[in-house]
């Protein structure tokens, strides 16, 4: 009988240790695709139903896109069926990644990457009362026009690597939101 329990509790283990696993890897693709403050209110709140939204004030949103990338990107022997263009195009967005690191972007929020195009916003305070001081909300618009240049000056810099002329084009918008 005790060899019995032993394999009974080893196997409720092995099934506790797999839903632990299974539970953070879904955390993990929840905080992937969606915000971090997002993704933690739908795992608290369960919220199987329903559509979780905040509504702010003064918000700056920016897209910036490569549109000379669609030239660049071909799918041959050449470049492994478009792989290489691909694997250069995750390296970009990953060093614009790494800008966000910096404490003068710490108010800059990376929203989602669509193809070629990278969007972010300034002014995203979840949880937090969502007026802002205009001294704030201008800090938050510079912070996101440096942030742009700051792109731009790390794809000037892959340029000059890889021997490419890609440019970004940035457009902004301020105001009202609901997220």
């Amino acid at each position: 009988m005790s060899r019995l329990d032993l394999l009974w509790t080893i196997k409720f283990q092995n099934e506790k240790h797999e839903v632990e696993t299974v539970s953070t890897i879904s955390r993990l693709l929840l905080e992937n695709i969606l915000p971090k403050h997002v993704a933690e209110i739908i795992i608290k709140e369960n919220m199987s139903q329903g559509l979780y939204h905040e509504s702010y004030d003064n918000v700056v949103v920016m897209f910036a896109s490569i549109p000379n990338f669609k030239e660049f990107y071909v799918q041959s022997d050449v470049n492994n069926d478009g792989l290489e263009c691909l694997r250069l195009l995750n390296e970009i967005i990953a060093e614009f990644d790494k800008l966000l690191d910096k404490n003068k972007f710490s108010c800059v929020e990376k929203i989602k990457t669509i193809g070629h195009t990278y969007m972010a916003a300034a002014g995203l305070n979840p949880g937090v009362e969502h007026r802002m001081t205009r001294e704030r909300y201008n800090q938050n618009i510079v912070a996101l026009a440096e942030f742009a240049f700051a792109m731009i000056a790390v794809l000037e810099g892959i340029n000059r690597d890889c021997f490419n002329d890609f440019k970004l084009r940035v457009g902004m918008c301020n105001g009202p939101l609901v997220a």
